[in-house]
């Protein structure tokens, strides 16, 4: 068993670590930090969260953020204030029920948007329509302006295919970081990778069209490789 990283006194944000204990995690335990909150509250959390800073406080912080852009910018039971309040919870809060599919794995909001709905509505505008919802252009970038579009559920499918994870070689990456990867555009990749009889190496090495590279390349000279 790994030894256990010693963190009290140690100060994140509004907490400070005060003693370690084991919560149930399935049939095993999971090492936790009892916390200590400035305002007196307590809460618990991993080394990892309060290091990685998606803990910062008891929860205190995140009401009094949602408190001041309800009282100085009004919007507070608006469809966009919604959106707005799951955006910052799914990236800093790890009780949020999506919490592992966005601030888990390294996504975060932007300070000019985490701290302000001002900003983001400035930023944003309203939604088009009722069928549209915030979608990330690069899928595993973070909320922040030039990053972020109004998108139909159909637009955000397409675009969370590049989400799909590829195993080969003993690596896993997205279909997006596959595409940087290799060169082939992410939605070529994810047709071949659903496609019967496409293994992830043939998928992730054959060109996008085997003839026109193959007529790219220098005429063979037996003369130069005697």
């Amino acid at each position: 068993m790994a030894a256990r990283i010693d963190i009290t006194g140690q100060v994140f944000g509004r907490l400070t670590a005060i003693s370690f204990s084991r919560k149930p995690k399935g049939r095993k335990f999971s090492i936790v930090w009892l916390c200590r909150c400035e305002c007196g509250g307590e809460t618990t959390a991993t080394v990892d969260l309060l290091r990685g800073g998606h803990v910062r406080s008891c929860g205190c912080y995140q009401r009094e953020v949602a408190a001041r852009a309800n009282t100085e910018h009004g919007g507070h039971g608006t469809r966009l204030y919604r959106i707005w309040k799951n955006v910052v919870q799914r990236c800093t809060y790890p009780g949020f029920r999506d919490f592992h599919l966005y601030g888990g794995r390294g996504i975060k909001v932007c300070d000019r948007w985490r701290h302000s709905f001002a900003a983001f509505r400035e930023d944003m505008g309203e939604p088009p329509t009722p069928k549209h919802s915030i979608d990330r252009i690069d899928n595993d970038g973070h909320y922040e302006p030039g990053n972020c579009r109004w998108a139909t559920r159909r637009e955000q499918n397409n675009n969370t295919r590049k989400n799909h994870f590829v195993t080969y070689a003993g690596e896993t990456l997205t279909l997006s970081e596959w595409s940087r990867r290799t060169g082939i555009r992410a939605g070529l990749l994810h047709a071949r990778i659903t496609r019967p009889g496409w293994p992830a190496g043939r998928a992730l090495s054959e060109p996008p069209n085997p003839k026109r590279q193959a007529a790219k390349l220098p005429a063979r000279d037996p003369q130069k490789e005697s």
